[in-house]
């Protein structure tokens, strides 16, 4: 089954509802003291901005498609790099700090990109990993849970629904200082899980199951369903 890559409105829209805990998460590692910073697959450049205004700089901006480079307004500012994770085209020890956001979920070998992130920062250096953990997907009432169907679609579209959890250790074992940091509270059910989890490879069963929860969610006021992703904040600095 073939997918396609959520939208820029999408992926915009994802970073800001995590831009509250990230921006706290960044003061406590004194961002405005760092640079150069490494931006990991940065996609459509939804961090880039803040990256640029508040750290020290330079910002260096690397995914492996040309496509969203394309968008000058999103990395203006930062220079940015066609390359591969688990293969960084830069020397050993050059970032004083690396931010990634939903780029360790898609990975096949997360201990290489780890061992590659490490590599390229330098002796007091830091990083921010932000992930989701869909193993823990809260939702209420059932007529709308769509927990299995993220989990097969995730796991067929080849990631790892349950990186967030792994993730924290996976840096520890590489000798990283690891710090956790979860976002509080529960969000609102938003319309955009439905499209999201449209653009994932679906079975005919799953894409009917998918429209059913659809129609439940709207006919329920906002008080009467919960929906809570949790979304796992791994900051880790190298001795």
């Amino acid at each position: 089954m073939s997918f396609d890559l959520p939208s820029e409105s999408l992926l915009v829209r994802q970073s800001e509802r995590l831009s509250a805990l990230r921006s706290r998460i960044l003061r406590r590692l004194s961002i405005a003291r760092l640079g150069p910073v490494l931006d990991l697959g940065a996609g459509h450049g939804a961090v880039v901005g803040e990256l640029v205004r508040r750290s020290r700089g330079p910002v260096v901006a690397l995914d492996r498609r040309l496509e969203p480079f394309r968008n000058v307004k999103s990395f203006a500012g930062a220079l940015c790099v066609r390359g591969d994770g688990i293969s960084l085209p830069f020397s050993d020890s050059v970032f004083a700090f690396v931010h990634l956001q939903l780029v360790f979920l898609w990975q096949k070998d997360p201990a290489a990109l780890a061992s590659e992130i490490v590599r390229v920062l330098h002796p007091g250096g830091s990083i921010l990993a932000i992930e989701p953990d869909f193993g823990a997907l809260m939702e209420w009432p059932e007529s709308v849970a769509l927990r299995g169907l993220w989990m097969h679609a995730l796991e067929r579209a080849g990631a790892d629904p349950r990186v967030g959890r792994k993730l924290p250790v996976l840096l520890s074992s590489l000798g990283l200082k690891v710090r956790v940091d979860l976002l509080n509270g529960t969000s609102e059910a938003d319309a955009d899980r439905f499209e999201l989890l449209g653009g994932l490879p679906l079975t005919t069963e799953e894409q009917e199951r998918l429209e059913v929860c659809r129609i439940e969610d709207k006919r329920l006021s906002g008080e009467r369903k919960l929906v809570h992703l949790p979304y796992v904040f791994t900051s880790a600095s190298r001795p």
